[in-house]
């Protein structure tokens, strides 16, 4: 059994990836997801609110749901004009066709039933809406993270947390999206 991460508490250190680290891909990505702002973007598996802040930033309504409260705390100050909810992806606390889009980014490999949130994306978009699944997959090799070489066993556990692509787009087609397309970082 592998242990889980106490997200609450690392929340106040966990934004430092994104002043040491390049994110900007994953900025450009979801940018070009979302379009022109339009209905709430919910971002399941939020954390800190960063990627909310960025998207506020831009003009976009946004809402958040995470598991951890201490995230949630930090996502409060991080992007204070979003609506946050402390909820676990599985049992989304949103209405039926009742936002534009949902998107996690690193957070889908967290869900325990991973069908079940795709499920709940579906029954909470509203016609024309779209599911934004973004994170790694370590099934390929085609993901390069330098911690797979200082530290061999990662990659082994990583493969075991992180489903493959073909299978997290045969999920989406099950659930009923229409159209399901698979892209590598830039």
């Amino acid at each position: 059994m592998e242990r889980r991460v106490d997200y609450d508490g690392i929340a106040g250190s966990y934004d430092r990836r994104y002043r040491e680290n390049d994110y900007s891909g994953i900025e450009r990505a979801l940018l070009a997801f979302l379009g022109a702002p339009r209905a709430c973007a919910l971002e399941a598996g939020c954390g800190t609110g960063h990627w909310l802040a960025v998207l506020d930033a831009a003009g976009h309504t946004v809402c958040g749901i995470d598991a951890w409260r201490g995230m949630l705390a930090q996502a409060r100050t991080s992007a204070p004009r979003a609506a946050l909810l402390h909820a676990r992806a599985e049992r989304l606390p949103l209405r039926d066709a009742s936002v534009g889009r949902v998107f996690c980014v690193n957070a889908f490999h967290h869900f325990d039933d991973k069908p079940a949130f795709v499920a709940e994306a579906r029954r909470m978009l509203r016609p024309g809406g779209g599911l934004f699944v973004l994170g790694l997959d370590p099934h390929t090799g085609l993901d390069r993270w330098w911690i797979y070489d200082a530290f061999a066993p990662v990659l082994a556990i990583d493969r075991r947390r992180y489903p493959p692509t073909p299978w997290i787009r045969a999920t989406l087609k099950e659930a009923g999206f229409a159209r399901t397309a698979t892209g590598s970082a830039p």
